[in-house]
């Protein structure tokens, strides 16, 4: 999916039991959707650009990070077709 592609972008956290494991949610123009788990491989990057791409991508994160064991549903990113 390419950035310009992205309508929404929205991250949740399964409770595992022992842990918790956030996935990010993005949703297209036309519907289609991905998820991506802070497990995979390269999401320290993606967080990056999301941090430099999203003003208040951050502060965002941190309502799906606490409470712990929640799912804290988060909208963190809109984007309307003008």
């Amino acid at each position: 999916m390419r950035w310009d592609e992205i309508a929404k972008i929205s991250a949740y956290k399964l409770d595992l039991l022992t842990t918790d494991e956030i996935r990010l949610v993005f949703v297209s123009h036309n519907g289609s959707s991905m998820e991506i788990s802070e497990e995979n491989e390269g999401f320290p990057e993606l967080f990056e650009m999301l941090e430099g791409r999203i003003p208040g991508f951050v502060d965002g994160w941190g309502s799906v990070m606490k409470p712990a064991f929640a799912r804290n549903e988060t909208v963190l990113f809109v984007q309307s077709l003008a």
